[in-house]
């Protein structure tokens, strides 16, 4: 009897990938900005070489993080299929982090340079704190911009495309900034 392809892998050998892929999906979803742009940009704008340039400026950056990050933290960041880290292999008791910004504010994954300098800690813990809350608050005005426009032009009336584009944004964004867990869960399962 043969079995389909489940939905969710759940092998340990070779894990879930799940929330990775929703990550990528949410980081490249300019999908729904691009026909609201498109309509405000210049007539000599190239809307070909804005997408390419945009996103191939966007893939260079996300590898740079990603890998030198990956490559200064490869002993202590936590691997997708095995769950462990090769420094927990060595000290039993050592917790890896799952991610790049964990890595960053735990004191037993920091690199020594940083350890002994009270003003990196400072800067890297703020850092890693606030990026959340500028990725996410930084969206919003665009997105607004984007819903508000894109209900005008189907024939909603002004102050509904305000409320709905503008202030319902805002009143669901500001609590999420406080449950950074749940943000994330919405991610991954609206990318299904």
């Amino acid at each position: 009897m043969t079995h389909g392809l489940p939905a969710i892998n759940s092998d340990p050998q070779t894990g879930s990938q799940a929330a990775v892929l929703g990550t990528v999906l949410f980081n490249f979803g300019f999908v729904t900005t691009v026909p609201s742009w498109v309509n405000e940009k210049h007539p000599r704008v190239s809307v070909n070489r804005s997408l390419w340039v945009s996103t191939i400026l966007c893939i260079v950056v996300f590898f740079a993080v990603g890998i030198s990050g990956g490559l200064a933290f490869q002993d202590v960041l936590q691997g997708p299929v095995s769950g462990t880290c090769s420094r927990q292999v060595l000290h039993q008791d050592f917790n890896c982090p799952n991610t790049l910004l964990q890595a960053l504010t735990d004191q037993g994954s920091m690199p020594p340079t940083i350890q002994n300098s009270s003003y990196l800690r400072w800067i890297i813990h703020a850092s890693v704190y606030l990026f959340p809350i500028v990725s996410v608050v930084s969206s919003i005005p665009v997105f607004s911009i984007v819903v508000k426009y894109n209900m005008l032009e189907n024939g909603f009336s002004a102050a509904s495309a305000f409320a709905a584009g503008i202030l319902f944004p805002w009143s669901v964004a500001l609590p999420l900034l406080y449950m950074p867990n749940v943000l994330a869960q919405i991610v991954n399962f609206t990318s299904l």
